[in-house]
């Protein structure tokens, strides 16, 4: 019979992304706090006795099954694993794409862990990360399914003490921001005297503390929290400025642009600013476009 795994999956934030210069093979060193949110897709992976390395994905108009982040996730687990189970993959999208929430990632993630969940062979967790890594650098973080620091391209974790239950409000404008040009445009005012030593140190033993509640370490790193992207994704798309201070003026204690772009959050003391900040925000004319999602730290 076949085995059939289905759930919510939850997409991400960064809580800051720093750029530190440039890892050996080119790419972009980073220094990342990354944290699930409430905000889901509905995935279902149905996997069948029958060994014939077929997949079937959600089609998408304008995108190859081929290009589908879940198929790549199907097909490189099979050729890692030697396993090539006939496996069918469906998918209610919620998570809205260009934001810089990781909502593929996340797919492509689950994928990976559903079909591994029915080997009997497992294969290890470095093993996994790797094949995680190859089809994009935010795919290792949704393998571990709790908050943590990412550097490098994204693939070295350390998982961080519970963050779960911070009040966030999610806001994305219609227009997304192209990754590259916004990575290409913070290479023209990357510091190279920044130091990166020191700014790990001081996250590491922030959000280390498990003497504090999740807002209270929040609250302690937020004066030193900032986005690399942020700026560059403004100069592409300047609406996120105006995005950026009609949630700081809702009543945020904090507020960022997560990953590339273009959407933009608030973290909240409590649930009641929060839906306050809602209310307001679904009335303003800055966001009359934008999707605005209330939701938490998962």
């Amino acid at each position: 019979m076949p085995l059939i795994l289905e759930d919510k999956v939850y997409c991400k934030i960064n809580l800051f992304l720093k750029i530190l210069g440039t890892t050996p093979d080119g790419y972009h060193d980073l220094f990342m706090l990354m944290a699930r949110v409430g905000l889901s897709d509905h995935m279902k992976v149905t996997v069948k006795e029958e060994e014939n390395g077929n997949i079937v994905v959600p089609d998408i108009p304008g995108l190859p099954s081929e290009n589908n982040l879940c198929y790549k996730a199907a097909r490189a687990y099979m050729e890692a694993s030697g396993r090539c189970p006939d496996t069918d993959i469906s998918l209610v999208k919620y998570v809205p794409s260009g934001a810089g929430l990781g909502g593929g990632s996340a797919d492509a993630a689950f994928v990976l862990k559903a079909l591994d969940s029915t080997s009997d062979d497992p294969l290890t967790d470095e093993r996994m990360n790797g094949i995680a890594l190859s089809i994009g650098a935010d795919v290792p973080f949704f393998l571990l399914e709790r908050p943590a620091f990412c550097e490098g391209k994204g693939e070295m974790l350390t998982a961080v003490p519970d963050l779960s239950g911070v009040p966030v409000l999610l806001v994305k404008p219609s227009e997304g921001v192209n990754t590259g040009e916004c990575y290409r445009l913070s290479d023209e005012t990357f510091d190279p005297s920044f130091d990166g030593k020191a700014y790990k140190d001081k996250m590491i033993s922030i959000f280390g503390r498990e003497d504090l509640t999740p807002l209270e370490r929040i609250k302690l790193a937020a004066p030193f929290m900032e986005n690399d992207l942020e700026e560059p994704a403004m100069k592409i798309l300047p609406k996120i400025s105006d995005i950026k201070a009609a949630i700081k003026s809702s009543g945020s204690i904090f507020s960022m642009m997560t990953g590339s772009g273009s959407c933009v959050f608030g973290i909240y003391e409590d649930d009641e600013a929060l839906k306050r900040a809602t209310e307001e925000l679904k009335r303003s004319p800055v966001t009359s476009d934008c999707f605005i999602y209330a939701t938490h730290l998962v």
